[in-house]
């Protein structure tokens, strides 16, 4: 098994995440959107070292038993593997990051925030310590609402506050002077289901083999 496990050998640790990989054809539109929105030199870019995913959850976690990490995973991939959403529009968020979102109007797109909300499980294994590190280190400009889900649940974009989306990219400031909301409607499929290990700046750093069947 690939990743960090506690001394025990039975549970995960650290930057964890639950996402969502998407079909060949939507990794590709997603380079190609990233390299052309994000200004040239920006501190990360979307590119063929990272991996284009949309994020269920993640947060810095202890103590999370791999036969739960199994459960959830083999749960949310029977629900979600071959599922079909349109990602719609390109916005600006907490200042530094470019998102490419989930088109939530779909009827479709409720299958997603019910598995965000199975996701979540995995919140009561967050690392408390953890959270005023990750906020200072992007710098995001928040509301009140996400700041409290960020003491809550360690992201800021949870719950009622749900936004599916790939990201494009990250700069200090960049989003300030986005044009929010540009349409860029877009087929998307989902391959699989994956826990990954998360690095800066909510890069998928490795994917975290569970030996399912």
């Amino acid at each position: 098994m690939n990743g960090s496990l506690e001394n025990d050998t039975s549970s995960l640790a650290g930057p964890l995440g639950i996402v969502l990989l998407p079909d060949s054809k939507t990794v590709e539109k997603a380079y190609e959107l990233a390299a052309d929105v994000l200004p040239k030199g920006s501190e990360y870019v979307l590119g063929r070292d990272s991996l284009p995913h949309i994020t269920l959850y993640h947060g810095k976690i202890k103590h999370f038993p791999v036969k739960d990490a199994q459960s959830l995973i083999a749960d949310l991939s029977k629900k979600l593997c071959g599922c079909q959403l349109r990602l719609e529009r390109l916005v600006g968020f907490g200042g530094n990051f470019i998102f490419w979102n989930i088109d939530t109007e779909d009827a479709a797109a409720k299958i997603l925030f019910e598995a965000h909300l199975k996701a979540l499980e995995m919140a009561k294994y967050l690392d408390p310590t953890s959270i005023p590190k990750a906020t200072s280190e992007e710098g995001l400009s928040l509301t009140e609402a996400e700041s409290e889900n960020v003491r809550a649940f360690g992201h800021p974009l949870v719950r009622d506050l749900y936004t599916p989306h790939i990201t494009l990219g990250f700069e200090r400031g960049v989003a300030k002077e986005f044009p929010s909301g540009r349409s860029q409607p877009w087929p998307c499929t989902f391959q699989s289901v994956e826990l990954v290990r998360i690095g800066f700046p909510g890069r998928v750093e490795e994917v975290i083999g569970l030996g399912l069947a």
